[in-house]
């Protein structure tokens, strides 16, 4: 893979920098660009980009092992499964056999723009649970589907329809990060990914004191303060 160091603008920047042999299709959107590609088994981790990237299994039955930034998960490929990888974020991907992908990569602080305050995205592009295995509704991969089979992309028409399916993706993921929220496990204490999450918003204060209250909205959990109890 390339120098860790390196920066790219975009995910399919990168992706035609590292692994443009694979690539069967690239088509630009107003607010995004799918990609499709065939992949063979091996490693298919990606560097940090700015966009968030949706991604849907097309074809392949062989296993695979994931980590895109809340934890390793492991499973086996099926058609529309579908995982979304947060702005920014280092993922580590390794399948077993040779398999087909889609993917939307949408410009995260481009999108946020798009859709305003509405939604209340999260500023980072970090769904949290989310991002901990591939996303159970099959809607979501069932809409990209959709998208990759419009016959004609410059179609005014089809630009119609790309707007709208994106921001209905959008508005289910920030549907699905709501009632995915995690609370504290039983028996006390964060799960791991909300203990890396709590870390960085620590680190990325910089002197700034961080109230319980921000850092429990920032993993998804709730806190609650009894006035008159012992802590």
């Amino acid at each position: 893979m390339s120098d860790e160091s390196q920066q790219f603008d975009s995910y399919v920047d990168f992706y035609q920098a590292e692994y443009a042999s694979v690539i069967k299709r690239v088509t630009p959107l107003p607010f995004a660009t799918m990609l499709a590609a065939d992949q063979t088994a091996g490693d298919w981790s990606n560097l940090p980009t700015p966009d968030l990237i949706i991604g849907r299994i097309l074809e392949g039955r062989r296993s695979y092992s994931i980590d895109i930034g809340a934890g390793r998960f492991n499973g086996r490929m099926q058609t529309n499964l579908t995982l979304v990888i947060a702005p920014n974020t280092h993922s580590s991907i390794q399948c077993a056999g040779r398999h087909s992908i889609q993917v939307v990569a949408l410009p995260y602080a481009r999108l946020k723009h798009v859709v305003g305050d509405d939604l209340r995205l999260p500023e980072d592009g970090d769904f949290g649970a989310l991002h901990s295995g591939m996303l159970a509704p099959p809607l979501f991969g069932q809409l990209i589907g959709a998208m990759f089979d419009v016959a004609d992309p410059a179609d005014p028409a089809a630009g119609l329809f790309f707007e709208s399916t994106l921001l209905s993706m959008t508005a289910m993921l920030a549907m699905e990060a709501g009632k995915h929220k995690m609370k504290s496990p039983q028996g006390g204490g964060l799960a791991p990914w909300q203990v890396r999450r709590a870390t960085e918003m620590l680190a990325q204060s910089e002197g700034v004191k961080v109230s319980l209250s921000e850092l429990a909205a920032g993993v998804g959990a709730e806190f609650e303060l009894r006035v008159g109890e012992d802590h």
